[in-house]
């Protein structure tokens, strides 16, 4: 009916009125144009480097918080996916291997979580094979902007702006998780970080942070998991 109605008031008066609670509040998708790029299935980096050159990679999703969504990109063993912006999707970048980084990325609308490991071979990623997260901007995440499930990661020189919880360290998981914070800074979120874990071997190392705005607890660290200040890392 509505739609018949729209078509009779277009034949009468040359336009469709805007008709309540239909009013779409999300922006439409990006332009395809030499700066966009649209991913219609996960970009995976393999002993590699994927350079954006400055373009921007976008999903299709609409402010997702969806669990099971998929990411655009698939970083494995020895990856590197550097200078770019990442948007409308619920998962931006998996890591599902060692020893690789995202750098210089900008997440300008966080939707479930930017960065996540999200494999068990994630568990081999220690010490110098750890997974790295570099110089990376973070706003507006409702829930988290980086998600550690799985082995350690390392987040240096990010800024992350607008939002719930920074980084957050997988509570539900047994398995030993190190992560490493240094040179961050936070603008107006809830929690620089979150870690419950449940193995004693967990760790929070953090170094050179700056919070601003940030409200308490800024750190929020509990079960199981230590907390290490560090001056030389």
């Amino acid at each position: 009916m509505p739609a018949l109605l729209a078509c009779a008031l277009l034949m009468l008066f040359g336009q469709v009125p805007v008709l309540a609670g239909k009013k779409k509040t999300q922006p439409p998708l990006p332009e395809r144009d030499r700066n966009t790029v649209l991913v219609r299935k996960p970009i995976i980096v393999d002993n590699a480097v994927f350079d954006m050159k400055g373009k921007t990679y976008s999903g299709r999703d609409r402010d997702s918080q969806r669990e099971d969504g998929e990411p655009l990109f698939i970083l494995k063993n020895n990856a590197i996916l550097k200078n770019g912006r990442i948007i409308r999707s619920a998962e931006g970048v998996w890591f599902r291997g060692i020893n690789s980084r995202v750098e210089n990325v900008e997440f300008p609308n966080v939707y479930e979580d930017a960065v996540s490991t999200r494999s068990a071979k994630c568990r081999k990623a220690v010490g110098k094979k750890r997974n790295r997260i570099i110089r990376c901007t973070f706003s507006r995440f409702k829930d988290k902007a980086v998600q550690l499930n799985a082995g350690e990661l390392e987040v240096r020189g990010c800024t992350f702006t607008n939002g719930v919880t920074s980084i957050r360290q997988n509570g539900r998981s047994s398995e030993p998780l190190v992560l490493h914070v240094y040179d961050c800074t936070f603008r107006n979120t809830h929690s620089m970080a979150k870690a419950d874990g449940k193995n004693p071997r967990s760790r929070v190392y953090r170094a050179g942070n700056e919070g601003q705005n940030v409200n308490d607890p800024d750190w929020e660290i509990s079960g199981k998991t230590k907390l290490i200040d560090r001056r030389k890392y």
